[in-house]
């Protein structure tokens, strides 16, 4: 259940799964301004804080930078801080495993280019992910699953070395389409 009020918290809440540390990524001016880590603490004493500056460019950066100190053979599920999934996402996480997935994404029905796109396979699996575009039906709620943190960095490099950037910023919806491209299975729920 959501706690504290914040929607950070109520997002944390949601995003919270059984695998793997629980690691907050926060802005470091904002985190200094607002004491969100003190306020995250208060409801998850077991959270760690990554802060990261207003200068990296984007989710997947900042994920990356999350990923320090972990079992990087471990499940990895990357959430935004600002959005909830009622009743969570343990399920979701829970189904992708069960498909034997590489990785994954929750996903909803939506027009809007605010979001990313999945392009969707008739075996059920994802075939592109295209950022602030709408290429289907289905749109990314920002929450990925990875089999392992290892297998995310190695996407998230690809990212990175191809600058597939969308607006300035990189984003873990895109690293998805490195494992399209490598043949690995990417489901979606």
């Amino acid at each position: 259940k959501p706690q504290g009020g914040l929607l950070i918290n109520q997002a944390v809440a949601s995003y919270k799964h059984k695998v793997g540390p629980l690691v907050v990524a926060l802005n470091k001016e904002e985190n200094q301004e607002f004491s969100t880590s003190d306020r995250v603490s208060e409801a998850y004493p077991e959270a760690l804080f990554v802060e990261t500056s207003s200068s990296v460019q984007g989710a997947l950066a900042t994920a990356v930078l999350a990923t320090e100190g972990i079992d990087l053979d471990q499940p990895l599920v990357i959430a935004a801080g600002d959005s909830i999934v009622e009743g969570g996402v343990e399920e979701y996480i829970s189904a992708l495993q069960a498909k034997s997935v590489d990785a994954g994404t929750i996903v909803f029905e939506s027009t809007n280019p605010r979001w990313s796109y999945v392009t969707v396979g008739e075996s059920g699996n994802v075939l592109e992910v295209v950022e602030k575009q709408v290429s289907g039906p289905f749109a990314t709620i920002g929450c990925f699953y990875f089999k392992s943190a290892k297998l995310f960095l190695q996407a998230a490099e690809w990212v990175f070395v191809n600058n597939a950037q969308v607006n300035d910023r990189f984003y873990v919806s895109t690293s998805l389409n490195y494992l399209v491209s490598k043949g690995l299975s990417v489901g979606y729920e």
